[in-house]
């Protein structure tokens, strides 16, 4: 046994803890071991810590008020003590599952909190409603199905109260953001393209605030890397700028670099997360998956054969009933066209649709009837990048067929090659076959799915995007797609023609 040097300096007023061997020799003292003492808190970690908590007071208040409200007006439509008792504990199982849902997180981002209280609130509505089904015609009980009815009837209301609300706090913590507060300060770790690559990556994030980086450089010692010492510079960094959080672009080769770097942040930073490499990967694909206590991350291939047949349903409604207001348009449009310039009232064009396979796209005609012959007349002035051709100011457009783009009126007979199947409501930029001849093999795969009318690119600035940013968007689209993605870039859709950016 080591013997305890009775000569170091003893803390004042600690006492012996109850063991054999303070038992064998009273007069032992504590005796302070530099570095064994608990990490404190640093001040820049209890800041945040205290405005992420106060964010999640603010959201758990206003779910209980919501689901409350909801509650107590079931109960008053129910007009029974039966019905009273059933709105409460349904409240309750309710605002347990928003509770769970970990929706609260001032760092989680808008459409994933909704996903997540709706997640939860239809569980809560579904095991009322089983537990209805199951225990009515059972005898006297608050949850049969008479006594149930108002609060699942309510409960849309309520998931939509709870969205306003939620709505209400995204507004205040975005203000909070653009003065600083909730956002993670990090310091990146790692080594060449990739530590350049998620810095990038991270400039335009309103979360996440890149406040300095440490390359594997600064742990190289006699030629060679010291995770040891990598770890420590990290370290020192997060406290000199003040950091809550630390990213690793890559992990040096040391099986202990991460637990050690953890270990030094205690008290320091907040989170540690590793960047394996991945981008434009959809949350839904990435799982974390456990071998024993080694855990490994998941990457589910995209599937694009499946769910086929319901986004056609949803492609031919659409295209169906907006072939009736655009019959109504048509006639103004036709003839606008035809009084402010000769030619036809359509423009019908070759894209490339699925699979490599060639469609005519019909358009209203913004143009003039010789604009393609014009087209290389102009190769000179492209303003595009990559094997897109466009003007800001093309000398072929009419004036009519300015005010047709500006809010993509000219895109309407488009539902049209969407019934036939040529095309999607939702997808890629439907390309010319000029274009595709010059795609590289990452570009091509924006072929592996039907083209669409709207898609992320119409949404995110159509004409203003570099032909590198709209390739991204499109490939990210082709991977992850999704029924419930699609619904949200229809409604982003709505948007982006009301406030028309980058069309011309």
């Amino acid at each position: 046994m080591t013997a305890i040097d009775a000569s170091l300096p003893v803390v004042a007023g600690a006492s012996a803890p109850h063991s054999p061997l303070t038992a064998a020799r009273p007069e032992a003292a504590v005796v302070p071991l530099p570095g064994l003492a608990a990490p404190a808190t640093a001040s820049s970690l209890a800041r945040r810590r205290h405005r992420d908590a106060a964010h999640r007071r603010l959201l758990v208040a206003g779910d209980t008020v919501v689901v409350a409200a909801t509650a107590t007006l079931a109960a008053v439509a129910g007009g029974e003590p039966a019905s009273v008792a059933a709105a409460m504990v349904a409240a309750v199982v309710w605002w347990a599952g928003l509770r769970a849902s970990r929706s609260h997180d001032p760092l989680t981002p808008s459409g994933r909190e909704l996903g997540r209280i709706a997640t939860a609130t239809a569980g809560a509505m579904g095991a009322l409603a089983i537990a209805a089904v199951l225990l009515d015609g059972a005898g006297p009980s608050p949850f049969d199905v008479a006594h149930v009815a108002p609060l699942l009837a309510a409960s849309p209301f309520g998931l939509l109260a709870l969205a306003a609300v939620r709505r209400l706090w995204r507004r205040r913590l975005a203000a909070r953001l653009r003065v600083g507060e909730h956002v993670a300060r990090a310091i990146l770790i790692g080594a060449g393209a990739e530590l350049a690559a998620l810095e990038q990556a991270l400039a335009g994030s309103e979360r996440i605030r890149v406040c300095g980086t440490v390359v594997w450089g600064d742990g190289v010692v006699d030629g060679h890397l010291d995770g040891t010492a990598l770890a420590a510079r990290a370290v020192d960094a997060a406290a000199m700028l003040h950091a809550d959080t630390v990213i690793v672009a890559r992990v040096p080769d040391d099986p202990g670099f991460l637990r050690r770097l953890a270990w030094g942040l205690e008290g320091t930073a907040a989170e540690l997360l590793v960047w394996p490499g991945l981008s434009d990967v959809a949350a839904s694909r990435v799982r974390v998956h456990w071998s024993g206590s080694l855990p490994l991350l998941r990457v589910t291939q995209p599937v694009y054969d499946v769910r086929r047949a319901a986004k056609r349903a949803v492609d031919v409604a659409v295209a169906t009933a907006a072939l009736v207001p655009i019959g109504l348009l048509a006639a103004p449009i036709a003839v606008a066209i035809r009084i402010d310039s000769p030619g036809p009232v359509f423009f019908r064009q070759d894209r490339v649709g699925e699979g490599g396979r060639i469609f005519s796209m019909i358009k209203f005609r913004s143009m003039t009837a010789t604009a393609e012959r014009e087209r290389a007349a102009l190769a000179g002035a492209n303003e595009a990048a990559g094997p897109m051709f466009k003007l800001q100011r093309d000398p072929r457009v009419t004036r009519v067929g300015r005010v047709l783009r500006r809010y993509s009126l000219d895109e309407l007979p488009q539902f049209w090659n969407v019934l036939t199947g040529d095309m999607s409501v939702i997808g890629p930029r439907p390309a010319l076959p000029s274009e595709v001849t010059a795609y590289d093999e990452d570009e091509r795969r924006r072929l592996y799915v039907r083209p669409g009318i709207s898609g992320p690119w119409q949404v995110s600035g159509r004409s203003d995007l570099d032909w590198e940013r709209g390739v991204a968007l499109d490939l990210h689209y082709v991977e992850n797609r999704s029924l419930a993605g699609d619904l949200r870039l229809m409604l982003r859709t709505v948007g982006a023609v009301v406030r028309p950016r980058g069309a011309y």
